[in-house]
C-alpha cells in the first residue's frame, strides 16, 4: 500500500523446481506481467500474467534444450507483452531460425493479453542477449542488449552493446552499436519524449566517444 504495508504476498513456482522472475510490467486491469526463467530439467524463458491479487492467470515457457531466459518485459499499446533475453540452442522454440548448433542468440517474443504467442524472433550469435525493452511511439520495439558474436555489427571489444529496433510484428530492422575496444554493458532503456530512447550502463573504452553511436 501507499504507506508501505503489505497488501498481499504470493509464492509462485513449481514444486521441486526453480522459478526466478527478473522483471515486471503493469497490466491495464490492475494486474501485472512478469518475465524471467525457470528450471525443471532445463532452463526455460518464462512469461506470466497475474491478477490484481497476485494470483497467476497464465504461464508460458519459451525453451530450447539448453539455457533460455528473459531479462525484461514491456506492455504494448494493444495490450500484449514483449519479453526479451536469449536462447541457448537451435532446437525447440528456436528451431525455425536455423542457428548453428549449440549457438546462443538474442531473443524477443510477444504474447497477447490472454497468453497467445503473437510472434517470436531470434537473431545475432553466440552469447548475444537482450537486456531491456520498450515500445516506441509508432508501435516498433526497441531493445538494448550486449553482444559478443559480431553477427549484427563489427565487433570492437570484449563486449559491445547496442540498441536493436524491431517492427511492430517482430521483424528485425536495424541496430545502433555502442562499442569501443574495451567493455560495454548496457542494461536499462526507456522511451524519450522525442520518440527516441535513452539507455544506461557502463563502458571502460577510452575510444568509445569516437564511435558513430555518440
Amino acid at each position: 500500500a501507499a504507506d508501505g504495508s503489505v497488501v498481499w504476498q504470493q509464492a509462485y513456482g513449481l514444486k521441486n523446481a526453480i522459478c526466478v522472475l527478473t522483471s515486471l510490467a503493469p497490466a491495464g486491469d490492475g494486474g501485472f506481467y512478469a518475465a524471467g526463467y525457470g528450471y525443471d530439467g532445463f532452463y526455460d524463458g518464462v512469461v506470466c500474467r497475474f491478477d490484481a491479487n497476485g494470483s497467476a492467470v497464465w504461464h508460458k515457457n519459451f525453451s530450447t534444450s539448453t539455457v533460455d531466459l528473459f531479462n525484461d518485459i514491456c506492455v504494448t499499446s494493444d495490450g500484449g507483452v514483449v519479453a526479451v533475453g536469449s536462447v541457448g540452442n537451435n532446437d525447440g522454440d528456436a528451431a525455425e531460425f536455423k542457428l548453428p548448433e549449440l549457438n546462443s542468440a538474442a531473443c524477443a517474443v510477444k504474447y497477447s493479453a490472454d497468453g497467445v504467442l503473437v510472434w517470436k524472433n531470434v537473431f545475432g550469435g553466440n552469447q548475444d542477449s537482450l537486456t531491456g525493452v520498450v515500445e516506441g511511439n509508432d508501435g516498433s520495439i526497441f531493445a538494448v542488449g550486449n553482444f559478443y558474436s559480431g553477427k549484427l555489427f563489427n565487433k570492437m571489444g570484449n563486449s559491445d552493446s547496442g540498441v536493436v529496433k524491431l517492427s511492430a510484428n517482430g521483424k528485425y530492422l536495424d541496430v545502433a552499436p555502442v562499442a569501443g575496444t574495451g567493455i560495454e554493458s548496457f542494461n536499462g532503456i526507456t522511451l524519450a519524449s522525442d520518440g527516441g530512447v535513452v539507455i544506461v550502463g557502463r563502458s571502460n573504452s577510452a575510444d568509445v566517444e569516437n564511435n558513430d553511436s555518440f
